[in-house]
C-alpha cells in the first residue's frame, strides 16, 4: 500500500485495493499452477467399470442417425444399438467430436470394440496440478492395442487446454508402457 499513489486511504479506496489485490493473487496463482509440473501417479482403473448398462429413468434409446441427420442429434441422449460398443447404447456431448467419431470406430475394420467413458467411472487424467479430465472413449484395435480417445471438433483442436490434456495423456501412456508391473503379460489382451 505504501507504493500506491494514494495519500489518504478512505474506506472505499481500501475496499478497491483489497479487491484488486485479490484478483492479482488469483491470477498469479492460476498462472503458477498451470506452469507447475504435475507428478504422474498411475492408479489403474479396470474397464469396463460398469458391468451392466442401466438406462437413466425417463430416458429412451434413440435410433442411430446417419451422417446427414445432424439436425436431429440431441446432446446427452442415448443412441443405440452399437455393434462394437461394449454396451448397447451411449450418450454423446457433441455431434462431430463424439457421435461421428463413434460411427467411424464402429465401421472401422481395425477396431475390435469401443466404450464410452463416463465421469462417474473414475477414469481420469490430471492435466494440471488442479484439473483432471475424463477421456471420452477407450477402444481396442484388432492388434490388441488400447486407445484413449478424446474427441474434439476442428475448432477445439488447437485450444491450449486441449493441448495440455493431450500432453498429459501422452505422458501417462509413456509411463504405463515403461512400468513393468503395469505391462500386460505375454498372450493376454
Amino acid at each position: 500500500m505504501s507504493h500506491a499513489p494514494v495519500e489518504e486511504w478512505a474506506e472505499k479506496a481500501k475496499g478497491s485495493a483489497a479487491l484488486e489485490l485479490e484478483r492479482l493473487i488469483r491470477t498469479k496463482a492460476t498462472e503458477h499452477a498451470s506452469k507447475t509440473q504435475t507428478e504422474i501417479t498411475v492408479t489403474p482403473v479396470e474397464l469396463p467399470v460398469d458391468q451392466f448398462f442401466t438406462l437413466p429413468l425417463g430416458q429412451n434409446i434413440l435410433e442411430l442417425l446417419g451422417e446427414d441427420e445432424r439436425e436431429n442429434f440431441q446432446k446427452r441422449q442415448f443412441y443405440g444399438t452399437w455393434d462394437k460398443g461394449l454396451f448397447p447404447a451411449a450418450s454423446f456431448d457433441s455431434w462431430t467430436g463424439e457421435y461421428l467419431l463413434v460411427m467411424r470406430l464402429t465401421f472401422s475394420q481395425d477396431i475390435r470394440w469401443w466404450k464410452r467413458l463416463y465421469p462417474h467411472e473414475g477414469a481420469s487424467i490430471a492435466y494440471s496440478t488442479r484439473n483432471n479430465y475424463f477421456p471420452d472413449f477407450i477402444a481396442q484395435d484388432q492388434a490388441g492395442r488400447y486407445w484413449i480417445i478424446e474427441g474434439k471438433s476442428d475448432k477445439g483442436h488447437d485450444d491450449h487446454i486441449v493441448q495440455q490434456k493431450r500432453e498429459a495423456a501422452v505422458n501417462l501412456v509413456s509411463q504405463l508402457v515403461s512400468t513393468p508391473a503395469l505391462k500386460t503379460p505375454p498372450g493376454a489382451t
